[in-house]
């Protein structure tokens, strides 16, 4: 008899603490039931094995013991989960930088952008070609040229200083994503030393995994789990950024150890900064490699950031070459410039003066003073001259490319002017063959099938520098804007339309991953009744042996 007391006793004594522990884990469920990334635990009771039995060799059994505490998690949605983040903030970052983008091209005409300004320009030729003696109508030729000159310097620069903002945010974005990697990995030390005697660390796994999903809104990353629990993560190209416990700092520079001398640009002439681990662990030197290719070809915040910076060869001679979509606009623009300078500024000097030329260039054309334009007659460059490279008597890219090549600027959008500054300055009419026969005062410049406004619809090929990085050949300056107009809408358009398919897919894996891991009230609560009434029903089998127990002994 008190073999089975004592069976009774020790049976439920096993069940009181076995319900006690999942008591309180339920309650621990519950009180993190609003902590960010927490997973619910689960208690795991097994049958107590022991020896011995009851009279005449029945097994009564010994009672119930706590297996383990398991963590609810699933990988593979937690990773589905991560995916979507890094997606959702990649084309996120381009839309909210394109939206602001957008508005410098437009095709409405009150907004003083590079189309609107040049189809008023020209009307302004046309306008003159009807009256070009009248001071009123030269006056406002300039300011038609000071509009366009403005509104390429204005969507030029602006879109120089988006590029600069992006780099700065990318530096920001570094300093956090080094700051997680190292808590990652000091994370990984605590879960591999907190479970090697098979224990499981809920809390620092839930932290962890927590810090991969902030991670993953950064950058993309391959994530392996070794057998002791810590993780490796690892860049496209297999460079790991945390290893175990270590974890590896990046860096953003714009004098890599790869690079001698200067290297590429940015659109507002500032060096170009690459990011780069540095494997030289002395005080004094750098051993750079670098990694903006592979983290520009991933998502996250930072694949976004470099998407519309753009990202520089070590080789580049000028910001155009950058692939992103910032340089690529501003090449455009620079390619209207370009031709501006050129083009136009040949087209303005008139033909041949001379019916047998023996050296050099003689332009025909004349202002009202019956003076002939210089090389870059009516647009020019703010604070450089611009010499003829190639002494052909005309302005082309040659002479732009000789500049770009001395060092001089590898921009000319930023720097536009007018080189006409008085109403009389214009020349509108041409001299005729010979030299006789000057008439300053007629339109010959600007009207026919060489006059300059037959540049408003001629075809041509532009290139936004001597690399030819951007080309558009057999186009006219409207038809290459609207390219521009439609190439800057549909950039910001599937950004938007990315980032909306991205985020749906975020909410629908998060909250997949949250119907397997995450805290439910209502099942707690149920659980936490149930374990209650079993933990109230073990007591009063504890209470009723007791009494038994006393019986027995009075009796005795």
């Amino acid at each position: 008899m008190t073999n089975y007391s004592a069976k009774i006793f020790n049976n439920a004594n096993s069940a009181l603490a076995a319900q006690q522990a999942i008591i309180a884990t339920t309650g621990n469920n519950i009180a993190n039931v609003n902590t960010e990334g927490y997973s619910r635990r689960v208690v795991n009771l097994e049958t107590n094995v022991g020896l011995g039995g009851g009279a005449g060799g029945f097994q009564i059994g010994n009672g119930v013991t706590i297996g383990d505490i398991t963590r609810i998690s699933d990988e593979f949605l937690e990773g589905l989960t991560r995916d979507a983040s890094s997606s959702a903030s990649f084309y996120e970052t381009q839309r909210d930088f394109l939206a602001r983008v957008e508005p410098l091209f437009s095709l409405t005409d009150d907004v003083n952008s590079i189309g609107s300004t040049m189809t008023q320009f020209f009307d302004s030729l046309e306008n003159l070609s009807l009256n070009p003696a009248s001071t009123e109508l030269r006056t406002d030729v300039l300011e038609r040229g000071e509009d366009l000159v403005e509104s390429i310097r204005t969507t030029y620069n602006t879109i120089a200083a988006l590029q600069s903002e992006a780099e700065a945010r990318i530096e920001s974005e570094l300093d956090s994503i080094n700051g997680l990697t190292a808590e990652i990995a000091e994370l990984n030390g605590m879960i591999s030393s907190n479970e090697a005697t098979g224990g499981v660390a809920g809390d620092e796994r839930d932290k962890r995994s927590l810090l991969l999903e902030q991670l993953a809104e950064k950058i993309s990353f391959q994530q392996v789990e070794a057998a002791d629990g810590e993780v490796t993560l690892s860049l496209s190209n297999g460079f790991p950024i945390v290893n175990g416990v270590q974890s590896r700092t990046l860096e953003l520079t714009d004098a890599p150890s790869f690079i001698t001398g200067s290297g590429p640009e940015k659109l507002d002439r500032t060096s170009m900064k690459f990011i780069v681990f540095d494997y030289d662990t002395s005080a004094s030197g750098t051993a750079h490699l670098d990694l903006t290719s592979a983290l520009a070809g991933g998502e996250g915040s930072l694949g976004g950031l470099l998407a519309i910076r753009g990202v520089s060869a070590s080789t580049d001679t000028n910001p155009f070459q950058a692939t992103g979509a910032l340089p690529e606009l501003a090449g455009r623009v620079e390619a209207i410039t370009r031709d501006l300078l050129t083009r136009f500024n040949e087209r303005y000097r008139g033909p041949e003066a001379t019916a047998n030329p023996t050296a050099g260039f003689d332009p025909s054309a004349v202002d009202l003073n019956g003076n002939n334009p210089a090389l870059f007659g009516f647009f020019q460059v703010e604070g450089i001259t611009v010499n003829d490279a190639d002494s052909n008597g005309v302005a082309n890219a040659l002479d732009l490319n000789a500049v770009v090549t001395a060092g001089t600027t590898t921009n000319f959008s930023s720097l536009l002017q007018l080189t006409v500054t008085t109403p009389e300055g214009i020349a509108a009419g041409r001299d005729a063959v010979n030299g006789t026969d000057i008439s300053p005062g007629n339109a010959d410049n600007l009207t026919g099938a060489n006059g300059l406004i037959a540049l408003k619809t001629a075809t041509a090929n532009f290139a936004s520098d001597g690399s030819s990085t951007f080309t558009r050949n057999s186009v006219t300056y409207n038809e290459l804007y609207n390219e521009t107009v439609g190439r800057t809408g549909n950039l910001r358009a599937r950004a938007e339309t990315k980032f909306s398919v991205a985020q749906d897919t975020y909410i629908t894996t998060r909250a997949r991953r949250d119907e397997v891991s995450a805290v439910s009230l209502d099942e707690e609560f149920t659980s936490l009744i149930t374990f209650q009434k079993a933990f109230e029903a073990n007591a009063r089998i504890i209470r009723t042996a007791q009494e038994l127990l006393d019986v027995i002994i009075g009796l005795i």
